[in-house]
C-alpha cells in the first residue's frame, strides 16, 4: 500500500476476499484494511470459513487442511469483536458502474439479487467457461 502511493482516506480499495487464506499475517492484514475508509471487502470463501470459526467455533476440515490453523494462531486462537463485525459486515458482491465484483462466480443471466451466496462464494463455472473460449 504504502509503495503505491494509495491514500487511506480518499482512494477506494474493492478487496475480492479471502484476506483469510493461509497466511500467519491474517490478522494484521485485517488491521490494515480497517484503517481504509472506502473499503469494500467481499468475502472470500476462506473468510467465510474463518467466520464461522470466529463466530459459532465451527471449523471445517477443509479450512484446516487450506491454512485454516495458521489463520487461528494469527489471532492466538480468538478473534476480536472488530474483526468480527469486519467480516459480518462484508459485501457478497458489489456493482459499480455496470461493473460485477465477486469472490468467485456468478451465473449470467439471473439478476445478482436472485443468485445464491454459494455461488459467490464457490463456483468457478463462469471463468472455467471464459478459460476454455479464450484457448
Amino acid at each position: 500500500m504504502e509503495k503505491s502511493g494509495f491514500d487511506y482516506k480518499n482512494d477506494r480499495l474493492i478487496f475480492m476476499g479471502d484476506v483469510y487464506d493461509g497466511w500467519s499475517e491474517a490478522k494484521q492484514c485485517v488491521d490494515e484494511l480497517l484503517k481504509i475508509k472506502n473499503l469494500i471487502f467481499i468475502l472470500g470463501n476462506h473468510d467465510y470459513w474463518t467466520l464461522e470459526w470466529a463466530w459459532n467455533g465451527s471449523i471445517s476440515s477443509d479450512w484446516l487442511s487450506q491454512g485454516g490453523m495458521t489463520t487461528i494462531k494469527s489471532y492466538n486462537g480468538k478473534m476480536s469483536q472488530n474483526h468480527i463485525d469486519f467480516l459480518l459486515e462484508a459485501k457478497d458482491y458489489f456493482v459499480k458502474n455496470k461493473k460485477l465484483f465477486v469472490h468467485a462466480g456468478f451465473i449470467p443471466g439471473i439478476d445478482i439479487e436472485k443468485q445464491d451466496k454459494e455461488i459467490f462464494l464457490w463456483d468457478r463455472k463462469f471463468i472455467e467457461t471464459v478459460i476454455e473460449k479464450i484457448k
